[in-house]
């Protein structure tokens, strides 16, 4: 039997969140955007803002989240999730020990289904890397 090598890139991961998720991006805890939804703008300094909520739940849910054009409420934080929102529109947020993967949701997007997939996106990641997936821990 041959063996297939498949590979996965974050730009891939992004493309799986649709159509359950406006915008996506990958990101470190330093800010680094790994890889983001085309014409959307998440900048390094927003990628530093959400770790340093998530490193402090109990301080995240005082505080409101400015991204783009909104100030979102933190309406749930722990050290693995965030949740903010405005009205119809939402972020989801999970993160796992090397990256934050973080999808959008507006209001033709259940936030729901959104948190889903983010969540979904980011077991996905998980397992890649357990596997060693050298595409996925160093794209």
């Amino acid at each position: 039997m041959q063996k297939i090598n498949f590979t996965i890139t974050f730009k891939d991961y992004i493309q799986l969140l649709y159509p359950y998720c406006v915008n996506g991006v990958v990101f470190s805890s330093e800010g680094d955007i790994w890889s983001s939804t085309e014409n959307w703008v998440f900048t390094p300094e927003n990628g530093k803002t959400i770790a340093k909520l998530m490193e402090n739940p109990q301080e995240a849910m005082k505080s409101k989240l400015h991204l783009g054009q909104r100030d979102y409420l933190v309406v749930y934080a722990d050290s693995h999730t965030l949740i903010a929102r405005k009205r119809e529109f939402g972020i989801m947020v999970k993160h796992s020990k090397m990256y934050y993967i973080l999808g959008t949701c507006d209001e033709r997007i259940n936030p729901t289904k959104c948190l889903e997939y983010v969540t979904r996106v980011s077991e996905m990641m998980k397992i890649a890397s357990k596997q060693g997936k050298k595409d996925v821990l160093d794209t």
